[in-house]
């Protein structure tokens, strides 16, 4: 099923006059139509099959593996990296505080 998938990924829709054509008569998710449209001229295959073929792959760490990682100085998937940055400039606000009903 994998060849169907990466072949289904590959293929060039855009240069497809008759995909072209009855895709102007469609609405719904392109990726839908891209399905029904390969499934009935070239290659069928299960939709959910395919989506879940292109989810990442999650890859799992021990407690150990991660320490490693830390270690070593890696970066750890799933992990987004912040920079280590603070910005010097700061602005100061030129709007009026709302005054309290008492304050009126």
């Amino acid at each position: 099923m994998e060849r169907i998938f990466e072949r289904f990924d590959s293929y060039d829709f855009d240069k497809d006059e008759r995909f072209q054509k009855g895709k102007a008569s469609l609405a719904g998710d392109i990726l839908q139509i891209k399905h029904f449209y390969y499934s009935k001229y070239f290659e069928k295959f299960d939709f959910q099959e395919y989506l879940d073929w292109k989810k990442p792959k999650e890859q799992k760490l021990s407690f150990q593996d991660i320490m490693e990682k830390i270690q070593k100085g890696e970066e750890i998937p799933g992990i987004k990296q912040i920079p280590n940055t603070v910005h010097e400039t700061s602005s100061s606000s030129n709007i009026n505080p709302i005054k309290k009903p008492w304050e009126q």
